[in-house]
């Protein structure tokens, strides 16, 4: 497996036991040695968006390749899977594999039809339960109406099951309530109010066996200890998914290639400068942004609602927008991080400004005197008192103090819940 020294021979026999953890992990160390020599292979051109080159996507055995040049890149793609198979075992089924072509040249598709073993495909493609179109404008239609007639067919095939409405809303927790949130994750696109409105319909028809229902759905939403059974939401859901990338913008996670992808669709270029910062306010969309732009419409949308600033905050960053068009110095804003803190809370704005700490009582000898002086006028105005000299409240801490994102759809879900719940609250 191109370990160095190499490792000494060691008998097959009956392999892992079925179910056992490490037969994923063997069979993923293996496959990322083909997944290496396709990304350096020159001759197999990925696609380029910006600097960067996507030529493949893998999720266990299911495979996805990007191909700029099909015609040249195929030929090389083949030769280089039969040299692997010979040592590892691993071949194509080729009558289940698909090639998507994305080409608008008839004579060029025909001669690709003639050359390639897969199926071809010319409208839509499906991976790990996701169809791909070749029109944007289908996405909704190939994916989220397919998903309602699929739990409208799943609640039709159940409706006749001997259980109580606790047991029923059990089965929508856990039948399909994943299916729906896997179907949100992968395609966070638009849709109309209607497809939430009619999934809610069906599954309260199912639980309450189409008769009238006996008790509300926003009391069977709150959670057990309010006197609900934590029914899920699935218009909060939606937001909260759609929502969470902002997440990864704050962190400005660049190790994610999706993200260096992304980042060619702002103008200015750069996701971070959304997230409690001035960059949101001259925020230019491209009109093929499909995603990214009504995560952010999404995200300002909820501040507004909680009303708080979207460009300005405690959770504001040293190394913003804000502060950069000070024109401050690169080292001075490395000591503040370093000594003090990357939010601008911690640094302390009016007269506690660098005063919160010893430390940083110390940092302002540090400091280049121009840099300092800039750094008082900002902090002392009347605008960042205002907004930043205060606590973060729930919702800007799902932002600042975790550098996982773990559970974070939950996170997100439960403030949107708490959200709702004051602006539907009576009186």
């Amino acid at each position: 497996l191109g370990t160095r020294p190499l490792l000494k021979a060691f008998p097959l026999k009956s392999g892992t036991r079925q179910g056992c953890p490490l037969s994923p992990l063997l069979f993923n160390i293996v496959l990322e040695t083909l997944a290496r020599a396709i990304r350096q292979t020159k001759e197999i051109k990925g696609i380029k968006i910006g600097k960067e080159e996507l030529k493949l996507s893998l999720f266990a055995d299911d495979m996805i390749l990007y191909l700029e040049d099909p015609k040249g890149s195929t030929k090389k793609l083949l030769e280089l899977i039969n040299e692997f198979s010979k040592v590892a075992g691993y071949k194509i089924n080729t009558h289940k594999s698909k090639a998507f072509l994305y080409i608008s040249d008839k004579t060029s598709e025909t001669e690709m039809r003639k050359n390639t073993p897969f199926t071809i495909s010319s409208k839509k493609i499906k991976y790990l339960g996701i169809n791909l179109t070749k029109e944007v404008k289908d996405l909704y239609n190939e994916n989220y109406r397919t998903l309602k007639r699929e739990v409208e067919e799943d609640l039709r095939r159940w409706k006749n099951i001997p259980c109580s409405w606790i047991g029923r809303t059990n089965i929508i927790k856990m039948a399909i309530l994943p299916k729906v949130l896997y179907r949100f994750n992968a395609m966070p696109i638009k849709i109309p109010t209607a497809f939430l409105v009619e999934i809610d319909k069906a599954i309260m028809k199912f639980i309450w066996k189409n008769k009238r229902p006996r008790i509300a759905k926003a009391i069977l939403s709150r959670k057990c200890e309010s006197g609900g059974i934590a029914i899920p939401d699935f218009k909060l859901y939606y937001r909260a998914i759609v929502t969470k990338t902002a997440w990864y913008w704050y962190q400005n996670r660049r190790v994610d290639q999706w993200y260096r992808i992304e980042d060619t669709e702002t103008n200015p270029q750069s996701y971070n400068y959304l997230i409690f910062d001035k960059g949101a306010k001259s925020m230019q969309w491209r009109k093929d942004s499909i995603f990214n732009k009504w995560c952010w419409e999404n995200w300002k949308s909820i501040c507004n609602k909680m009303k708080l600033n979207p460009f300005l905050s405690p959770c504001t960053k040293v190394n913003s927008k804000w502060i950069k068009e000070l024109d401050i110095k690169s080292e001075t804003l490395r000591l503040i991080e370093e000594k003090v803190g990357s939010d601008l809370h911690i640094v302390g704005s009016g007269s506690k400004f660098l005063n919160r700490t010893p430390i940083a009582q110390e940092l302002i000898t540090r400091i280049n005197k121009w840099d300092l002086l800039k750094l008082k006028s900002f902090f002392s105005a009347r605008e960042t008192i205002r907004e930043v000299n205060r606590e973060p409240t729930s919702w800007e801490q799902i932002f600042t103090p975790h550098t996982s994102d773990r559970a974070l759809i939950s996170r997100v879900y439960k403030e949107l819940k708490k959200l709702d719940n004051k602006i539907t609250k009576p009186g």
